[in-house]
C-alpha cells in the first residue's frame, strides 16, 4: 500500500461510511449559509456532482492505486446505496453530472475492468440508450423547427447531451453507444447553425432572456445572450464535437461546426492588460451590433474563463489539424500565469470554480507539444491546492462560494464537482482518467 500523508488518510476515512457522509452533508448546521449563496444543494443521492456516485468514483480510483484500506468494502457499500436509491426514487435524469450517465461512469470505475457490477451496468446502459432520443434529441429538433432558442440543460456537459455523449465516446466498443455518440454529434452540428429568431439570424446557441441560466443577467442582457462557459455554454458543444472527432466520430458537417464555433469564440476574445480574456457571456446587442464584448467579470476556472475555453479551442485545433488555432489557444492559456493568483478569482479548491480545475487543465495542456513549459505551473498549482487543506474540515477541504452580498463562505461538500472528492482525486490520482466528465482530454 502506498503511504499517503496522515491528513489524507483522515479525510478519506471520514468518507468511508455512506450514511455518515450524507447525514453530515445535509445537516442544517453544515449548510447554514446556503440561503445566502446562489447555488444548488450540496447533496443529491444519484448525482456524480454531489452524491453517492462521486464517492464511489473516489474510492474506486483510490482502491485501484492502493491508497485506501478496505477499499473493496467501501466501494461495495456505495454501490449498494446507489442501488437502493434507484429502487426507491427511480431514474428521471440521464445526465453525466446528475443522472444515469454519471452513475454508469462511477460504476465502470468500480467494475475492476469489467469483472463486477456488469448486470447493473448493462441495465443502466440500455435504459440510457433507449431514452436519449426522447429526452433530449426530440426537444432539440422541436425547438429548431419552431425557431426557438434551446436551453443549455439540453446540450451542456452538466445536464445535457455533451456530457452524455462524452460518456458514450468512452464506450464505443458497446453497440448502443456508437449510435448515441453519432446522434448527439448530428444534433449539435444542427444547433451550431444560425437560428432565425424574431426575424433575425443569430448563432444557434443563443439563450433567451427567460432561460433559467439568465436569471441573474436580465438587467444587463434584457434581450438574451450567448454563454461562453465550458460548463453551460457553446464551449461545451465545441469540446464534445472536437473530442468526438478525435475518437473517430465524424458526421456530416461536424468539421464545419467545429470551425464555425471556434471562429466565433475567437472573435469574442478581448485583449485586456496584454492578456487574452473572455467574458462569461456576450449580450444580444453586442453580437448583433458587432461590438467588442464587455468583460462582465471573469475567473480562470474550468466552468468559466480562459482555462476551459482555451483548452476546448486547443482540442478543436487538434481535431481540425489547425496549428494556428492551437497556437492561439496555447498563447491565451499561457497568459493565465502572467496574472497574480488573486487575479484568477479562484477563492477555493474545487474542480468547478477552484484551483483543482485549473490544475487539471494545466496538466493536460502541459502534455501537448509546445506546451511542456507548463509543467512547472502544474507543480506550483499543486502546492497552492494543498494550501487549502483545513484540519478542522471533516473531509479536509471546503468549497468556497461568494454570497449574495459578496461575502465568501466555506462549506463542507463531499462531492466531485464542488467538493472534497474532486480535490482529493486531483491530489492523489492526477494521472488517472477519472476526470473524463470535465471534457478536457480526448
Amino acid at each position: 500500500m502506498i503511504v499517503t500523508p496522515q491528513w489524507v488518510q483522515s479525510a478519506v476515512s471520514n468518507m468511508g461510511d455512506p450514511d455518515s457522509v450524507k447525514t453530515f452533508a445535509i445537516n442544517p448546521a453544515n449548510i447554514h449559509p446556503a440561503p445566502l449563496i446562489p447555488s444548488g444543494p450540496s447533496w443529491s443521492d444519484l448525482s456524480l456532482a454531489n452524491g453517492y456516485p462521486s464517492l464511489l468514483l473516489l474510492f474506486s480510483v483510490l482502491q485501484q492505486q492502493g491508497l485506501v484500506e478496505n477499499g473493496e468494502g467501501v466501494v461495495h457499500s456505495y454501490v449498494l446505496k446507489i442501488k437502493e436509491a434507484i429502487e426507491s426514487q427511480g431514474l428521471f435524469d440521464l445526465s453525466l453530472f446528475g443522472g444515469v450517465s454519471g452513475i454508469c461512469f462511477a460504476l465502470k470505475h468500480a467494475s475492476c475492468e469489467g469483472t463486477r457490477y456488469q448486470n447493473m451496468l448493462h441495465s443502466l446502459h440500455s435504459f440510457l440508450a433507449e431514452r436519449v432520443e426522447r429526452a433530449y434529441l426530440e426537444p432539440l429538433k422541436q425547438n429548431q423547427r419552431q425557431f426557438l432558442p434551446t436551453s443549455p440543460r439540453l446540450y451542456d456537459p452538466i445536464q445535457g447531451i455533451s456530457g452524455i455523449g462524452r460518456y458514450a465516446l468512452d464506450n464505443l466498443s458497446l453497440s448502443p453507444f456508437v449510435e448515441v455518440a453519432e446522434k448527439i454529434a448530428k444534433a449539435l452540428v444542427i444547433l451550431s447553425r444560425p437560428l432565425l429568431y424574431k426575424g433575425q439570424s443569430v448563432p444557434g446557441w443563443f439563450l433567451s432572456p427567460n432561460d433559467l441560466l439568465n436569471a441573474r443577467n436580465r438587467s444587463t442582457c434584457p434581450k438574451g445572450n450567448f454563454n461562453l462557459g465550458l460548463a453551460h455554454g457553446v464551449t461545451g458543444i465545441l469540446a464534445y464535437l472536437s473530442i468526438a472527432s478525435l475518437h473517430g466520430i465524424d458526421v456530416e458537417g461536424q468539421k464545419g461546426a467545429i470551425g464555425r464555433i471556434a471562429s466565433w469564440i475567437r472573435s469574442k476574445s478581448v485583449l485586456y492588460n496584454n492578456a487574452i480574456l473572455w467574458p462569461y457571456h456576450v449580450s444580444f446587442e453586442e453580437e448583433m451590433e458587432g461590438k467588442t464584448p464587455t468583460i462582465n467579470g471573469f475567473k480562470d476556472a474550468w466552468c468559466y474563463g480562459v482555462p476551459g475555453i482555451a483548452r476546448s479551442l486547443f482540442l478543436a485545433g487538434k481535431a481540425l489539424k489547425d496549428e494556428e488555432l492551437k497556437t492561439f489557444a496555447a498563447t491565451a492559456f499561457g497568459h493565465i500565469f502572467n496574472r497574480r493568483q488573486e487575479a484568477w478569482h479562484l477563492p477555493g479548491p474545487s474542480l468547478c470554480h477552484g484551483i483543482a480545475g485549473l490544475l487539471l487543465i494545466t496538466q493536460e495542456m502541459s502534455k501537448e507539444e509546445g506546451c511542456e513549459s507548463l509543467a512547472i505551473q502544474v507543480l506550483a498549482l499543486k502546492e497552492i491546492l494543498l494550501s487549502f487543506y483545513k484540519p478542522e474540515a471533516l473531509w479536509g477541504f471546503k468549497d468556497v462560494e461568494p454570497g449574495l452580498q459578496g461575502n465568501l463562505y466555506a462549506i463542507n461538500k463531499p462531492g466531485f464537482l464542488e467538493g472534497a472528492a474532486g480535490v482529493l482525486l486531483t491530489l492523489l490520482a492526477p494521472h488517472s482518467k477519472w476526470h473524463l466528465p470535465l471534457l478536457i482530454h480526448a
